[in-house]
């Protein structure tokens, strides 16, 4: 049993064997697999652990650089552009070919530097605004601009293809923005930075309201003055966008304004538009805020700030003609006259009365000439006068019957029935250069001593030895000159009403040619040679002397193609009488014709002895019941052979015969027909309004220039003020041109018949500005505003006549006026007048580099003229809505800047005397332009803000 049971057992244990070994192997290569498996996840998962712990690294390094590279460019932008006397500037200004969005920094001129060189710009470089610029040359160079070619290897592209549109289309200038990379070592990483700062100021900022609050009319004004938002319609791809305050609340970056204004628009327009640009006002040149005028201007100016001067204030050269603050506040407050009585003279609820400061007076007396002279000088105050235009006198030739019963008897022994008359017609044309009526009692023009003589000639030969001056003309002088013959002549609304003030429109002018008689007026109204022998215009007493005082009303006495005027007889003075004189002279100083003879007359240049070469005008306003002298000039032509140069100098087509050579005579065949006494013979009976025979041969005129028909060529209104103002001229050899001076003396023949002045007679205007005539001339022009309200612009004060105080050049415009004056020239800023080494400051560069870099107007001001209706707000009340965010400033995109203060701080400060000082502190201006822009679309889209204004096509404007 045994040997089985062991042969079994035998048997049986290697079967057991063997199962249990392959099992321990399934075993062993499960674990190997599966260890095999954990090892390769392990090994992956450490290989991402790594991977992600590299890249995270890499993150944390390239978001350190770039808050490195942000804080580099914070600082860099603070170190180049920080300071207030710094000036940004597109790149482009420097290269063209680079692309938009580069911005370099330059130091600002600092005072007494103003005025120097505006070339040496390379001095005042700070550098660029870029990563690229770090690290180079010691001094900036504005000539190494920091772009490189996208292409370039490694090169940082900042802005790419379609972000900023081609400058130039046609040549196809890439327009992406790139830089050279900075590289950042690091201990296991190395990194690179790159950056450019733009400025967002020269770009038209688009996230701007244009609705206003205001009511007509006083939102179209403030809108004209300072526009809430700038015209982007003026873009093509913006003509239909509308600027209204829930479109642009919903701008708060490109990408949103882009859904407003339609999908893939603004990306093309980013080097044109904006919607974050915002600005402080900073003093440039200074440093610091700028002042704020508005503030100043609406209170009461101290003594001392009444006498700042704008000039020598910011630094600048300086002079007499340097304009007092105190000027600029009064027409800064003149809308405040606007339909105000001063002192009885009631002006129309549109316009003003005339207004002159108080002791004003644009003359000074000479006592050893015993004359009053031109006195140049800066008003204190605003001077709201009209202008004269034009003195002029026409000299006629007139038969009459010989007058007086002995002297009719004597000559009609003779044979002779009839006397040669000179009469002569003082004109004057009257100007109101304002934009609203303009309304005051009278005006009186004088002037003395016309520097031109005659000689009676009959049958071909002179009555007298030589030109007789009307000095001479007189039986008490004989030919004499040294007594003075002058003109006094006040204009009012009739020859009879001494109380009608004269109401003139908005840049209307007005011709006065009626003295002392009513048309109907007859020559036997006179009594000539009988009874009182001379009541109005019978001018053959020296003594009488009806020229010195006489009052004249509007419109040619008689038709423009004839003429009258104040009236003498003594025309061939006997100590200057010639064989013919003597023959024709009846033994008086008369001209005595028998009806038969040819009747002639030469004329020329010829001062009176009593002149000394000179010849004066002086012009006085009276309004308020006072009468104020508002202008002077005073001409000095040296000699009667300079003044023959003078008269004779240039041609116009105002004498289309060609040059004029004096002495000349008339008539002048062919251009006129051959006189007799049928030719020149009026009735005594007839009213000098049916005058028909009496013919005008000469015209003496001293006036402001016109732009076409003057006889030296300038540029009136470009470089010099219209009409006659205050001035001294001074024609000697050598010394002023009559192309330099703002006036000129023209001695003109009238020929052919042709009128001496052309008027409308129905609206009592004259013609000029353009030329004297329908041809070439206006009746109106305007060439300076009334504020409507308080101004809300530095350039409205170019209409505060600040330049055209009787200091040559004597200027039109002033602020926002561009044009150097051709007298000083643009290489410098003061210089001195030829005829009397007097200064003459370029007031418009001036001006403008005193106002716009120093202070600015806030719109802190009443608002109670007549424009606001019953919307009126006080001072405070207009501090207090505008601090509070209830109400707006006129200059809307002005908002409040509280900073660190309360509201109440706030209030208090911009309420105080110092506001003006302290305004700017307390505000932010959205949307303030750079204008070194090179946008094209920008620069189109800020001046044409007037598009959102009511009733503005801006669609006629699209084209540039």
């Amino acid at each position: 049993m045994k040997p089985n049971s062991y042969r079994q057992k035998r048997h049986m244990t290697p079967r057991r064997r063997g199962r249990a070994s392959g099992f321990a192997l399934v075993i062993s290569l499960s674990l190997m697999v599966l260890l095999t498996i954990l090892s390769v996840g392990l090994l992956t998962l450490s290989t991402v652990s790594l991977r992600a712990s590299t890249q995270e690294d890499a993150m944390r390094v390239a978001r350190s650089n770039a808050r490195m590279a942000l804080m580099m460019a914070i600082g860099q932008l603070q170190k180049s552009a920080g300071p207030d006397q710094r000036i940004t500037a597109p790149a482009a200004i420097a290269d063209e070919s680079t692309p938009i969005g580069f911005t370099g920094a330059w130091k600002a001129w600092a005072r007494g530097e103003q005025g120097t060189s505006t070339y040496d710009k390379d001095s005042r470089f700070t550098g660029w605004l870029a990563s690229s610029s770090l690290g180079g040359a010691a001094k900036p160079n504005m000539t190494t601009v920091p772009h490189v070619s996208p292409e370039t290897p490694g090169a940082a592209l900042l802005l790419g293809e379609g972000t900023l549109k081609e400058r130039t289309k046609s040549s196809g200038a890439d327009a992406r923005m790139a830089v050279k990379p900075t590289i950042v070592e690091g201990a296991a990483l190395n990194g690179h930075i790159a950056w450019a700062t733009m400025d967002e100021s020269t770009k038209s900022r688009l996230s701007l309201p244009s609705e206003r609050t205001l009511s007509s009319p006083a939102r179209e004004i403030a809108h004209v003055g300072a526009p809430a938002a700038d015209g982007p319609q003026v873009i093509e791809a913006l003509e239909d966008f509308e600027a209204t305050a829930a479109n642009v609340a919903k701008m708060i970056s490109t990408g949103s304004a882009d859904l407003q204004v339609g999908k893939d628009k603004m990306g093309q327009l980013t080097p044109d538009l904006t919607v974050w640009s915002a600005s402080l006002m900073t003093n440039p040149v200074d440093g610091g805020l700028k002042k704020d005028l508005s503030s100043l201007f609406s209170r009461t100016l101290t003594a001392g700030e009444k006498n700042i001067r704008l000039f020598s204030d910011a630094g600048l050269q300086t002079g007499e003609g340097d304009p007092y603050m105190s000027a600029l506040a009064g027409y800064h407050n003149l809308y405040d006259k606007i339909g105000k009585s001063i002192g009885g003279t009631k002006p129309d609820a549109d316009g003003v009365a005339a207004f002159m400061p108080a002791g004003y007076d644009a003359t000074v007396y000479n006592p050893q000439l015993q004359k009053y002279l031109p006195k140049p000088q800066a008003p204190k105050d605003m001077i709201l006068a009209p202008s004269v235009l034009r003195v002029d006198v026409i000299f006629s030739l007139i038969v009459r019957d010989a007058h007086n019963p002995d002297r009719i008897t004597r000559l009609k022994a003779l044979g002779r029935n009839y006397m040669l008359h000179l009469m002569y017609l003082p004109v004057v044309t009257l100007h109101n250069p304002y934009n609203v009526p303009l309304t005051f009692d009278s005006v009186k023009v004088s002037f003395e001593d016309i520097p031109i003589g005659f000689n009676i000639m009959i049958d071909g030969q002179p009555l007298s030895s030589t030109l007789v001056p009307v000095n001479g003309m007189f039986a008490s002088t004989e030919g004499d000159s040294s007594l003075t013959k002058n003109f006094g002549v006040t204009l009012r609304t009739s020859v009879t009403n001494t109380t009608q003030p004269i109401r003139m429109l908005p840049g209307q002018t007005k011709l006065f040619g009626t003295p002392k008689v009513e048309p109907s007026w007859r020559w036997v109204d006179e009594q000539p040679g009988a009874g009182a022998d001379g009541t109005k215009l019978f001018d053959w007493n020296q003594g009488r002397n009806f020229t010195a005082d006489f009052q004249m009303a509007p419109t040619l006495i008689s038709p423009p193609s004839t003429s009258c005027g104040f009236d003498v007889d003594w025309l061939n003075p006997r100590p200057l009488q010639t064989a013919a004189g003597v023959a024709n002279s009846g033994g008086e100083g008369i001209v005595a014709l028998k009806g038969t003879e040819k009747i002639g007359v030469t004329f020329g240049p010829m001062a009176p002895k009593v002149a000394a070469n000179t010849f004066t005008i002086v012009t006085e306003v009276k309004s308020a019941n006072k009468l104020t002298k508002t202008g002077a000039i005073r001409v000095n032509y040296q000699s009667v052979q300079r003044l023959k140069e003078l008269v004779e100098e240039g041609t116009s087509i105002r004498f289309p015969n060609g040059s004029r050579k004096f002495p000349e005579v008339f008539p002048k065949l062919p251009d006129d027909k051959e006189l007799t006494v049928a030719d020149l013979y009026e009735r005594n009976e007839t009213a000098v309004s049916k005058y028909l025979n009496p013919k005008p041969f000469v015209l003496f005129s001293v006036s402001g220039k016109t732009t076409k028909e003057s006889f030296v060529p300038s540029r009136p209104y470009a470089d010099a003020a219209p009409g006659i103002g205050i001035s001294k001229i001074d024609f000697s050899a050598g010394k002023d041109l009559q192309g330099d001076v703002p006036i000129e003396m023209v001695m003109m023949p009238i020929r052919g018949g042709n009128r001496a002045i052309e008027e409308d007679r129905a609206k009592q205007e004259a013609f000029f500005f353009g030329g004297h005539g329908l041809d070439s001339g206006m009746p109106r022009a305007t060439f300076y505003e009334i504020p409507q309200m308080p101004l809300q612009s530095l350039a409205q004060f170019r209409h505060a006549r600040t330049g055209n105080t009787g200091f040559h050049p004597n200027v039109t415009y002033t602020a926002g006026e561009s044009l150097a004056s051709p007298l000083i020239g643009t290489e410098r800023i003061k210089s001195s007048w030829p005829g009397d080494g007097s200064e003459m400051l370029d007031q418009a560069w001036l001006t403008n580099a005193a106002m716009w870099d120093r202070y600015f107007l806030s719109t802190i001001a009443p608002q109670n003229a007549a424009v606001f209706g019953t919307n009126t707000r006080t001072t405070g009340k207009v501090i207090e809505e505008f601090v509070s965010g209830k109400g707006r400033l006129l200059n809307e995109r002005l908002k409040p800047l509280l900073g660190g203060n309360s509201a109440e701080e706030t209030t208090a400060a911009l309420s105080s005397n110092d506001a003006w000082l302290l305004a700017a502190a307390h505000m932010i201006e959205e949307g303030g332009f750079n204008v070194n822009s090179l946008s094209v679309d920008a620069w189109a889209s800020v001046p044409l803000s007037a598009s959102q204004c009511p009733g503005f096509d801006s669609g006629r404007h699209r084209k540039r």
